[in-house]
C-alpha cells in the first residue's frame, strides 16, 4: 500500500524539545512504514503553525495524496501533526 509520511514541528522549541524532525520523527515513521509493508512515495518534512491561515507546506502535502489516488495513507507521529486549528 503506498503512503506518504508527513513530519512536522509548529515551533523551533518543539524541535529541540522531543519533537526532532530528523532524530525522532523520520526515524520512527520510517521504520512503522517498513513493519506494516507500506510503500513511502513521498516525505514531507517541514516546520508550519496548523493556524489554518498559513498551512501552505501541508496544503501542499493535502493537494498531492489528492492528486495521486493509489496513495491510501498519510503516516504521521501524531493526531496532533495532521490536524488543524480553528
Amino acid at each position: 500500500m503506498k503512503a506518504v509520511i508527513l513530519t512536522r514541528v509548529s515551533t523551533l522549541k518543539q524541535e529541540k524539545e522531543g519533537l526532532s524532525l530528523k532524530d525522532i520523527q523520520l526515524p520512527e515513521l520510517g521504520d512503522y512504514a517498513t513493519k506494516r509493508d507500506f510503500e513511502v512515495v513521498k516525505e514531507f518534512v517541514f516546520s508550519e503553525s496548523a493556524d489554518y491561515k498559513i498551512r501552505k507546506k501541508f496544503n501542499t502535502m493535502i493537494d498531492f495524496v489528492k492528486g495521486n489516488e493509489d496513495i491510501k495513507a498519510i503516516i504521521s507521529y501524531r493526531v496532533d501533526r495532521i490536524t488543524r486549528n480553528y
